[in-house]
């Protein structure tokens, strides 16, 4: 192989990496959201799981990032980091506000697994804010604590 061979082989590898690159960005981003939001999902009918079957009340925590931590989940004074250890600081962003657009930093089950005294509905939502970031949600809809999963614009209603 000639030198001229080795540069035109490079090039090519250049650009092909340059064409994938934003791609494989965006993927992993939907990837940390897609988690985020798994674990959000879990916490929040983990929480009122327990407080049906114990009959007291339960209360998921927010605990938003910052640029040196991790943003983290606590269920019944049990506390984790979002992605369970996965995700670097900084690497997702974890927020939750009410029906009103109020920040929430906390939600809480009832002994019966209604929710208590909040406005509804509740956007919980875990952002991967690099480069071709992604969205998502846990949307909670009603007393009873319906969910639903969202992305992009419904996180933001």
């Amino acid at each position: 192989m000639t030198i001229l061979e080795v540069i035109a082989v490079m090039a090519i590898l250049g650009i092909l990496a340059a064409i994938a690159a934003p791609g494989w960005t965006a993927f992993a981003n939907r990837q940390r959201a897609n988690r985020g939001t798994d674990q959000v999902l879990q916490a929040v009918r983990k929480a009122q799981a327990d407080a049906k079957r114990t009959r007291r009340n339960r209360t998921v925590e927010f605990v938003e990032g910052t640029a040196t931590a991790t943003p983290k989940l606590i269920v019944g004074g049990v506390s984790s980091n979002l992605g369970e250890g996965s995700f670097n600081p900084g690497a997702v962003q974890l927020s939750a506000v009410d029906g009103n657009s109020d920040p929430v930093s906390e939600i809480s089950f009832a002994s019966t697994g209604g929710l208590n005294d909040v406005d509804l509905p509740i956007h919980i939502t875990v952002a991967a804010p690099l480069e071709g970031g992604a969205t998502k949600c846990v949307i909670i809809r009603s007393l009873l604590g319906a969910t639903q999963i969202g992305s992009d614009g419904e996180c933001n209603s």
